[in-house]
Parts: structure tokens; C-alpha cells; sequence
């Protein structure tokens, strides 16, 4: 798109894809907008759900959303998963040690919001 455009993409512009297609782009199928544009759009047509933003969830969904993020990043549970389950023991002992969720992820080249979710169901439990 930058190509046809003769200039980058602005921070908040990205490209729609009319007919849905992400794999057809045509010139005619593309259309530069804003992320608010685009969210709208989709919303306005009942293609976005609320409920599709974490912020927008109640704590039981956030809950039930993290534990299946958690699951899928296990080996145990997918086989393509970045973390074995030792792994994980391992950084969940690291937070117990003290060590930040951000020294952890720089060490196994993660981000710390994953270190945070997937250790959670193996913190020791506080006596």
C-alpha cells in the first residue's frame, strides 16, 4: 500500500481490506483509515463485539480468557507452544525468588505479560 500511496503509513492509519480478503490486494480492494475509523466501521456493521476488547470483559471472562491463553502457550497442552511445563515451573520459581516478570522475559525472550499469565497456575499457593 505504501507503494501505491508514495509514502508510509501514519501511526494510527491501517489498511482495509473491502471485501473482506486479506490475501486479494488489489489496489481497488484497499482503503487507508484510521484504527477509530476502522474499529467503527466494523462495529457499526455488528462485525465487532464489545465484548472483544479485555477491557470490556467481566472478571469471570478475563479469567476464562487468560487460563485458555495460558493453556495454548504450554507444550503439554499444544505442541506448538514456545514453553514446556518445566519451563514455566521455572519461571514461576524466579517470581517467587523476586526476579521481575521483565528480567524473566528478556531471558527467555518473551514478554512479561506472558511470564505473568502462564506462571500463575504454578505459584506456590501463600500459606
Amino acid at each position: 500500500m505504501q507503494g501505491i500511496l508514495c509514502r508510509k503509513l501514519k501511526g494510527d492509519e491501517i489498511v482495509h481490506h473491502k471485501d473482506g480478503n486479506k490475501r486479494n490486494n488489489s489496489p481497488y480492494n484497499l482503503e487507508v483509515m484510521t484504527l477509530s475509523q476502522h474499529s467503527k466501521m466494523h462495529y457499526q456493521r455488528g462485525e465487532l463485539s464489545l465484548k472483544m476488547h479485555y477491557h470490556n470483559l467481566t472478571e469471570e471472562e478475563k479469567a476464562a480468557r487468560n487460563a485458555k491463553i495460558r493453556k495454548a502457550m504450554i507444550r503439554e497442552n499444544n505442541p506448538n507452544a514456545k514453553f514446556t511445563v518445566e519451563q514455566v515451573r521455572e519461571m514461576a520459581l524466579k517470581l517467587v525468588e523476586g526476579i521481575t516478570a521483565r528480567a524473566i522475559a528478556r531471558e527467555y525472550d518473551c514478554c512479561h505479560t506472558t511470564v505473568s499469565r502462564i506462571t500463575k497456575e504454578y505459584m506456590p499457593n501463600p500459606t
